[in-house]
């Protein structure tokens, strides 16, 4: 049976791991089904939100207990202002399939475990893991597919 199958391709159906694949699964209109771990990552990115709006809010608070908003107040409120609206676009645009949000979320999250470690905290530490977490859903074989099945499927609807 193997000389019938182009070199490369694989048996594994991406979204249960079982062995029979056929394509993608696809909706009534052709547009890929998104996987759970699409919707887990995007529930999480929620939660980091969530988190990130909480430790804005900490911040302000702070800030007005002290002597007002300083220098350094003022950039960490537009670096977290900032951090949440590059994960609010990425959340969004992942849901969607876009694989360019998926790899600005990996950067991000890279870039907030950097700081995390440096000891600069950008964000909190609970906020920081549940990146982490929607970030490595996205790269398991069923979400991989999704995108490459939405980026194809674009292609067919944009001519």
């Amino acid at each position: 049976m193997s000389e019938h199958v182009p070199p490369g391709t694989s048996y594994i159906n991406p979204y249960n791991g079982r062995s029979g694949a056929g394509p993608v699964p696809a909706a009534v209109g052709g547009t890929p089904i998104r996987p759970k771990q699409v919707d887990s990552s995007f529930g999480l990115l929620l939660g980091a939100l969530s988190l990130t709006a909480l430790g804005i809010l900490t911040r302000i608070t702070l800030l007005n207990a002290g002597d007002g908003v300083t220098g350094e107040g003022a950039v960490w409120l537009v670096t977290l202002g900032i951090g949440f609206a590059v994960t609010s676009v990425a959340a969004g645009f992942i849901r969607k399939g876009h694989h360019w949000a998926r790899i600005l979320l990996t950067a991000y999250t890279a870039v907030s475990v950097l700081t995390f470690l440096t000891g600069t905290n950008l964000l909190s530490w609970g906020a920081i893991l549940t990146m982490v977490a929607a970030t490595v859903l996205l790269y398991w074989a069923p979400s991989r597919a999704y995108f490459k099945a939405m980026d194809q499927h674009r292609r067919n609807t944009t001519n």
